[in-house]
């Protein structure tokens, strides 16, 4: 009776040991997660703000070509006029 009571005895201590080792395992595997939560987070935030740079940016340059698109139309409208004025002059 004494031996089997050893051996439960032991067992148990077997398991309490074990459970212990899975929990710290769980503990430093949480604390990891809960890290690459934060950083994935950060970057999250970074790219979204990137993004947002981007759409800024991508605004300004069509607006640009926008307005190179309408000065080119102007001038082509004022050499017209220059040309005309000129043959007027020349006639």
């Amino acid at each position: 009776m004494t031996s089997v009571l050893t051996r439960v005895s032991l067992q148990e201590q077997a398991m309490l040991k074990a459970n212990k080792s899975l929990a710290t395992k769980i503990k430093k595997m949480q604390e990891a997660l809960d890290d690459r939560k934060l950083a994935f987070n950060a970057l999250s935030a970074k790219n979204a703000l990137l993004e947002a740079d981007l759409t800024v940016a991508t605004q300004q340059h069509n607006d640009a070509q926008n307005e190179v698109k309408k000065l080119q139309i102007e001038k082509d409208h004022l050499k017209k006029l220059i040309h005309k004025e000129y043959k007027k002059e020349k006639d």
